[in-house]
């Protein structure tokens, strides 16, 4: 469970990146398989690789939340009180209607949405994917942990897969991974 200030706090320190207008992080999922959700609003490409980046932007500050997906969204939905509409985010990687619309940015969702996409030699991943659902089984986490290994420097733990089969889910856990390697 994450504190709730810890996220403002995160919130706070990405909006003060210079390319990056407002930020909102949320949690997202249930106690399994929660994951760490930051949306952004800013000057990116979206081909950027910004998503590394913002983690290690993120993890030069002390005890700060590193999310584990980043997704741009073109404006930031307002509640009627004019603050940040969280439940219109939340909706937003569901594809909940009028919310804004997501892509997923460069960095640790990419290249997991590339590896999925070859391993299960799918035509497409989004960010809603459940693993399973879309062919995955044991070998393909197999192959998929190998390809994380080489391609991330991240040995991720199979059941990983089970409790969080999408690519947030698994990019959350990866970002884990790496934060807690700069804390000691």
């Amino acid at each position: 469970m994450h504190d709730e200030l810890k996220l403002r706090e995160a919130e706070e320190i990405l909006a003060a990146h210079p390319l990056i207008c407002q930020a909102a992080i949320l949690v997202q999922g249930d106690e399994m398989a929660e994951q760490v959700v930051a949306y952004i609003v800013g000057d990116i490409d979206d081909s950027a690789e910004l998503a590394d980046p913002l983690c290690c932007y993120l993890a030069a500050k002390q005890d700060v939340v590193i999310p584990g997906v980043f997704v741009k969204i073109d404006r930031m939905p307002q509640a009627d009180n004019g603050e940040i509409d969280r439940e219109a985010l939340k909706n937003a990687t569901r594809g909940g209607q009028g919310s804004p619309s997501p892509r997923v940015m460069g960095g640790l969702t990419a290249v997991i949405a590339d590896t999925w996409r070859d391993v299960l030699r799918v035509d497409s991943v989004t960010l809603a994917d459940n693993f399973f659902d879309i062919g995955g089984q044991s070998l393909a986490i197999t192959r998929m942990s190998i390809r994380i290994r080489e391609e991330i420097e991240v040995d991720l733990p199979l059941t990983v897969f089970y409790d969080s089969p999408t690519v947030p889910g698994i990019a959350s856990a990866i970002g884990e991974i790496m934060h807690s390697r700069h804390k000691t």
